[in-house]
């Protein structure tokens, strides 16, 4: 049953607000605070005004006006004192944490995500308003705990106020989950534990995060309409080939004339599949394991990246990306204390482009050997001009960050002019090969038919 809630929260700025919220119970109302960009501090249960008379008229006759049981006759004798909880039970936060751990392991080794950019954002948020304001470490993770509504997050938060409790660094902490947190989030948290600018670090990750959510959404637009338009293909070839054609098939065979090579092929696919389906889901399912391994591999990446770079339409968007999110995530390094080598090892982790995250390697080592950075990163086989030369320039400046953010502007225009192009490119491209296919299966069922009608 709803109820109201009082709460006490924090906002962005770190100023406390406090309000009235009816929910069905106190997580439901930190789940709505922590989604609109609060910090919950405490939430205390409204009791009814009929409650409250009630309570006070059972005092009068010697009750107690929460459970209704009886009060101690004596005076100065006190009531007995409440079940302790067994020792088995855990607090709602504990609980949650401890729900979610085995999911999380479960989900590690089937390679998914466990926790979605835009939570881990509102989460700094948090993190960065709390601290702000002075709260101490531990009650800082009991707070995100308890207002955290993903359970895999949750269980993170917990494990770190656990350890921040038994005196681990905020780095240490942070590092034993690498599937919620990555590395360039540990990274940066370090940059803030040893510079001692924590509150600046989290803003600037904050707006790190947000870079890259943007760069995901924009590739994820843009492959959605060929992705559909590629599904249209696949299920017109397979419901041509597997009702239509057999229906056809069984009139032409009787007229004993030689069908035309596109009915013949038409038939012959359904055939295969028919005879041989299970054999040829089986071979298709064994190549696309040993595929998809191979692509897992280093090797495999490093190939398919750099053939990804080397595609007339796909090429330029892959491109242009990487450089976006390497120019703005190098910048905040360097603005966030983060040594080059450090950067470059985290640059090569978060890259996501196997070919460049081998250059990057490259790089390291340069640089390690005396080596200035632009020259370094001029090497970079995909490197475009304009980021050596801004990257020159911002070097003999000693203004390096501040050139890789302008870099990183310019290059979120470009990948918003290489997405639209990309999209206008292969829109066209998918539905003229799904017009190929139908006016393969159209000739496939009509040239024979054309051919009785021209014999009678």
């Amino acid at each position: 049953m709803a109820r109201d809630y009082t709460y006490v929260a924090l906002n962005a700025e770190g100023q406390k607000t406090t309000g009235v919220m009816t929910a069905e119970n106190e997580q439901a109302v930190r789940s709505a605070l922590f989604a609109r960009g609060l910090a919950a501090l405490t939430v205390t249960a409204n009791r009814p005004e009929s409650a409250s008379a009630l309570s006070g008229l059972a005092e009068l006759f010697g009750f107690d006006g929460e459970s209704g049981s009886a009060k101690p006759a004596k005076p100065g004798v006190p009531p007995s004192p409440a079940p302790a909880p067994a020792s088995g039970s855990t607090s709602t936060g504990d609980a949650k944490a401890a729900s979610g751990t085995l999911v999380e392991k479960l989900e590690g080794l089937l390679g998914v995500t466990p926790v979605n950019t835009k939570s881990l954002i509102l989460f700094t948020k948090q993190f960065r308003t709390l601290f702000m304001a002075g709260i101490p470490l531990g009650d800082v993770f009991r707070i995100l705990r308890d207002q955290t509504p993903e359970k895999h997050l949750c269980a993170a938060v917990e494990d770190i106020r656990a350890r921040i409790v038994e005196g681990q660094s905020l780095t240490t902490a942070f590092r034993a989950h690498p599937k919620i947190f990555p590395p360039l989030y540990a990274s940066m948290i370090e940059a803030g534990e040893q510079s001692g600018s924590m509150g600046v670090v989290l803003e600037r990750l904050v707006k790190l995060l947000a870079h890259e959510e943007k760069i995901r959404q924009k590739t994820a637009s843009a492959v959605r309409y060929p992705k559909m338009v590629a599904g249209a293909m696949v299920g017109a070839f397979v419901v041509l080939l597997n009702f239509v054609v057999p229906q056809f098939a069984a009139v032409y065979s009787q007229s004993g004339r030689e069908l035309p090579w596109a009915t013949q092929v038409a038939i012959g696919m359904h055939h295969v599949l028919s005879e041989w389906g299970v054999l040829v889901l089986a071979v298709l399912a064994v190549a696309f394991v040993v595929l998809r391994r191979w692509a897992q591999s280093s090797a495999g990446r490093r190939t398919i990246d750099g053939l990804l770079l080397k595609l007339p339409i796909v090429g330029p968007v892959v491109q242009k990306s990487v450089i976006a999110r390497f120019a703005a995530l190098f910048s905040i390094l360097l603005k966030s204390g983060v040594s080059i080598l450090e950067s470059m090892d985290i640059l090569k982790s978060t890259v996501d482009n196997a070919f460049f995250a081998a250059e990057f390697e490259e790089v390291k080592v340069k640089i390690r050997e005396g080596e200035s950075i632009a020259k370094a990163i001029g090497e970079v086989r995909s490197m475009s001009p304009l980021a050596v030369s801004l990257c020159t320039i911002g070097e003999q400046a000693s203004r390096l960050d501040t050139m890789l953010e302008e870099l990183a502007e310019h290059y979120d225009d470009e990948v918003n002019v290489a997405v639209e192009k990309m999209t206008d490119s292969l829109g066209p491209m998918l539905i003229l090969c799904l017009g190929v296919v139908i006016l393969f299966f159209a000739l496939a069922i009509f040239m024979p038919m054309w051919d009785m009608i021209s014999f009678v």
